[in-house]
């Protein structure tokens, strides 16, 4: 049924057939009455421009009246007349709204996303070693402190720029460099991890803005080592040390090539007296790594064994992990005048390992480069056998540098004496 009639409150009170009802006073005004008897005001006119007409709904019999629908359509029928089509300006102004209010969700989520909750979640998230995640922790609490309750939407290239070069001005470019890897993997975790309605709460990595103008530092690659004449008065620093286990762990760096991380994180279940290894399990390419034991280490495992007090070997002061060694380096370097870091003694020892003429791949094994993904558990045992020699070539010429030659004649070193064993000469060993 399509009908002209004047819609007004009486005729929209009448008993309705289902059908359209098209006013015969404002053209295009029309009432819709439902199969179910719903009664529902609508304009269905062309727009200007248009070929097809548009049905504009305006509103049911519940909610208005029809002198107030009458209102609403002459205002339609206006706009279609100009060319405007009323459906596609509600459309437009309900998106408005939802962006709106879009918008103000991720302001307010983004005030809530602060460094030190991007950094939590990261640790959390990410498949990280241990001594990775406390790096991390220990960049972030040193030189981005006054940053963790900060919103990382607060943080501009400006900002970033400016603490890059303070901390490289007070600490140094590997200091700066670092702290600003760590932010920007910081802002890149956050981008992705951080939605709302699927849209990212923090979209700039203002570090990145250092690559585009060119100001990252760059920071020679460090080769040093500990010269032949330096590994007596270093090790002399080492003995003056006030605490054994710092002693010991410093000396065992040196006779292993173990990284840092790697010999904090060793523990008693990873020794085998028995069998004279170590098992490093925390390593940089997540490969095991079994090194064998020297007599050297193996007296010097042997002696902590008896005096264990905690599951780590080199146990820190609560009987924890070791924290990190930075003010035992200073000491040690107040102490024998030699400047390094924990790293130089593992080329130190990789120096040694070369200077024996030492295959390429034995000191590769030794030093658990990486040159094969495809290992098993029996070949990580039996390569610890084929170094076993090796190692003790590397022990044998670091204790000749250690005892010096006027000593040479009547003491022999500590470890030499309680083994029965002849002082070991310095003369010949070079590198």
């Amino acid at each position: 049924m399509d009908q002209e009639r004047s819609i007004d409150r009486d005729f929209v009170k009448g008993k309705l057939e289902p059908g359209i009802y098209r006013d015969d006073k404002d053209l295009g005004f029309c009432l819709k009455v439902t199969p179910a008897g719903r009664k529902v005001y609508q304009v269905r006119k062309r727009v200007k421009g248009e070929s097809e007409k548009t049905t504009v709904t305006i509103g049911t019999h519940e909610e208005m009246t029809a002198t107030v629908a009458r209102k609403h359509a002459q205002t339609i029928i206006r706009q279609m007349a100009e060319g405007i089509n009323p459906n596609e300006v509600a459309k437009n102004k309900k998106k408005a709204q939802e962006e709106k209010r879009r918008a103000k969700l991720l302001e307010q989520q983004a005030k809530e996303i602060t460094v030190g909750k991007a950094l939590s979640d990261y640790l959390a998230t990410r498949d990280l070693k241990p001594g990775t995640k406390y790096n991390y922790r220990c960049v972030v609490e040193a030189y981005l402190a006054d940053w963790m309750h900060v919103s990382m939407a607060e943080l501009n290239k400006d900002l970033v720029l400016d603490r890059y070069q303070k901390i490289g001005e007070e600490n140094g470019t590997g200091a700066a460099n670092n702290t600003m890897r760590v932010l920007r993997a910081l802002f890149a975790f956050a981008a992705h991890r951080y939605e709302v309605d699927g849209k990212p709460v923090v979209v700039d990595n203002p570090v990145t803005y250092l690559s585009r103008l060119r100001a990252w530092q760059k920071l020679p690659r460090r080769q040093t080592v500990l010269t032949v004449h330096q590994i007596k008065p270093w090790y002399e620093g080492v003995m003056k040390l006030g605490d054994d286990t710092h002693k010991d762990f410093f000396v065992f760096l040196l006779f292993t090539g173990l990284r840092k991380g790697e010999a904090m994180s060793l523990t008693w279940p990873d020794v085998d007296l028995d069998g004279a290894t170590v098992l490093i399990r925390d390593t940089k390419n997540r490969r095991p790594h079994m090194l064998p034991l020297s007599d050297f280490l193996l007296e010097m495992l042997k002696r902590r064994r008896k005096v264990r007090g905690s599951d780590y070997v080199f146990p820190g002061k609560l009987k924890g992990r070791m924290a990190e060694p930075t003010t035992l380096v200073e000491d040690i370097r107040k102490a024998s005048g030699i400047t390094f870091i924990p790293h130089d003694l593992r080329r130190t020892f990789a120096t040694v390992a070369e200077s024996l003429d030492l295959s390429w791949k034995t000191v590769k094994s030794l030093l658990n480069h990486k040159m094969d993904d495809d290992v098993t558990a029996g070949y990580v045992v039996s390569e610890a056998e084929r170094l076993r020699s090796a190692m003790q070539r590397i022990t044998d010429t670091l204790l000749q540098i250690i005892e010096a030659e006027e000593d040479a004649q009547d003491t022999g070193s500590t470890s030499e004496k309680a083994a029965g064993k002849p002082a070991r000469s310095k003369k010949g060993v070079e590198f």
